[in-house]
């Protein structure tokens, strides 16, 4: 069924997100399941509006501000992985 699949997706999508934020890469002030959630929307929105306007240069755009969504606030991204503890 598909919302077993958008479900699978959504769990794939939280997994990565949430090792994401503990590598500082992803904004931590939102829960990954929600953003799970906006990023797998976002993706089934950008599918239909391609179907209506093709043309790239939207497609890049709302796929852009999409992503900075998931940047943390201050906009810095740790790209070095945490110390072990």
């Amino acid at each position: 069924m598909l919302a077993d699949a958008f479900q699978g997706v959504e769990q794939a999508f939280e997994a990565v997100l949430r090792r994401g934020q503990e590598l500082g890469e992803i904004r931590r002030d939102e829960e990954p399941a929600a953003l799970a959630r906006f990023l797998l929307s976002t993706i089934q929105g950008l599918r239909v509006l391609a179907r209506g306007n093709p043309d790239e240069a939207v497609l890049r755009d709302v796929a852009r501000i999409a992503l900075a969504g998931l940047t943390p606030p201050d906009g810095h991204v740790c790209v070095s992985p945490p110390t072990a503890s």
